[in-house]
């Protein structure tokens, strides 16, 4: 009988075991499922991405004779080169035909020249008879314009004294008719205007005196004009023949004189040079430049003298990478804007180009996954803590929510502090429910 009774209440408390074992596994799976992380020491990282355009410094042009045939072109576009560096190449038989027509030229200007002075000579002789002569001519011309206008200023004084006299007796009375004061008045009238006529008579000689004058002159002047063109057009030659000679010592080679980058060409095989610069290119000091524009947060992560990872594509489609130094970081037009300097070769003025660098901040103490975080309907920034507590079940985790400052974040990590969190701290990294203040969860 005892036998049976004790095997009775092992079976129960079997079963109650079993019982207590399904209903906590019952219990548990409809817990959250939350897994944790701890706090960490670390930096936040900051990638920080622009794009932007190659700036080109001042340009320059590389000159030579123009119509000179192109036989060969070293140089494209984007490349740089060094001091003495070969441009281009023209045809040196070419060359020496044109180099024959240029002195040719210039011989035939000069012989012109030679015309003109030779008979210059004889011609200034002359020239000074003629104006001596023509200077007599005019102090003649003007003396006896002037004894004309004399003879009529007196001619008009004494009708005038006449007049004065006729007039007087009428009005003392003297005479009985006033006919001969009228008749007197007339003629002093008339005298006059004889005055005037002979003064704009010797105007009018004079002026067309002048303009005879003025067309000897002219020519004379033109003569000369002439002689100062020819000697213009000489000096041109010369200067052209002088760029042909040198560029046949040469080889028919042009070189740059500094390192440079290319900018530029007008030149292509089996045609002439320009009239005007062929190649153009800056500095190689003055090149590379690269202005990028940035927001406000990520040009205050920046530092002048910093080191960025750069990306563009060369003339033939070739993607490169390569590094640059920031140069400048400045505020322009209303934005941000970074300058950055570079060694990199086969870059294009204008061109498109690619920036990336990676900016940590200072060691924070607590570092947080960015899942952790979440915000109450305050908006406040919280996080969700696990705590071990006795309950009916025997032990259990509870979510405890603690609210924390945020100091940085970027896109997976978080720099937190809070007077409830240390570096032991079982923070809530994952749930898969959302929790509330108390909650019991389950730790995977």
């Amino acid at each position: 009988m005892k036998k049976g009774v004790l095997s009775g209440f092992l079976i129960f408390l079997a079963f109650m075991a079993v019982c207590t074992v399904i209903a906590k596994g019952i219990y548990k799976a409809g817990l959250a499922r939350v897994s944790i992380c701890h706090p960490e020491k670390m930096s936040i990282s900051h990638r920080i991405h622009g794009v932007g355009s190659i700036v080109p410094g001042q340009e320059y042009g590389i000159y030579t004779a123009a119509g000179l045939r192109v036989q060969a072109v070293f140089v494209q576009a984007g490349e740089k080169v060094e001091a003495g560096a070969p441009l281009f190449a023209v045809d040196m038989q070419d060359l020496q035909e044109q180099i024959q027509e240029a002195q040719a030229q210039a011989d035939y200007l000069q012989a012109q020249i030679k015309d003109l002075e030779g008979t210059g000579k004889e011609q200034g002789q002359a020239k000074e008879i003629q104006a001596a002569r023509l200077q007599a001519d005019y102090d003649l011309l003007v003396h006896e314009q002037d004894l004309l206008i004399e003879a009529c200023e007196l001619a008009e004084d004494s009708a005038r004294l006449r007049m004065k006299d006729a007039q007087k007796q009428v009005k003392e009375g003297t005479v009985e008719s006033d006919l001969e004061a009228k008749l007197l008045k007339v003629e002093y009238e008339r005298a006059q205007n004889a005055t005037e006529q002979a003064r704009f008579h010797k105007e009018e000689v004079l002026r067309e005196w002048n303009r005879s004058l003025e067309d000897a002159q002219r020519k004379a002047y033109e003569e000369a004009a002439q002689t100062v063109r020819l000697r213009g057009e000489l000096a041109s030659e010369k200067l052209k023949l002088e760029q042909l000679n040198t560029l046949e010592e040469a080889q028919g080679i042009v070189s740059t004189a500094e390192d440079s980058l290319i900018l530029g060409s007008l030149l292509e095989i089996g045609q002439r040079t320009p009239d005007g610069a062929c190649i153009f290119y800056t500095a190689l000091d003055d090149a590379g430049e690269i202005e990028v524009p940035l927001g406000e947060e990520d040009a205050a992560m920046l530092s002048m003298g910093e080191s960025v990872n750069l990306q563009f594509k060369t003339a033939i489609g070739e993607t490169k990478k390569e590094t640059g130094i920031i140069s400048y970081i400045g505020q322009e037009n209303g934005r941000k804007l970074l300058r950055i300097e570079t060694e990199a070769t086969g870059m294009l003025p204008g061109q498109t180009v690619s920036m990336d660098t990676v900016y940590k901040s200072e060691t924070y103490r607590m570092v947080l996954p960015l899942g952790a975080l979440t915000e109450d309907n305050t908006g406040v920034s919280v996080v969700y803590v696990v705590e071990q507590c006795e309950g009916i079940l025997g032990t259990e985790e509870r979510v405890r929510k603690i609210p924390v400052t945020v100091l940085e974040r970027n896109e997976s990590y978080a720099a937190v502090e809070s007077v409830g969190l240390d570096e032991n701290s079982e923070v809530v990294r994952s749930s898969s429910k959302v929790l509330q203040e108390d909650d019991v969860v389950r730790v995977q």
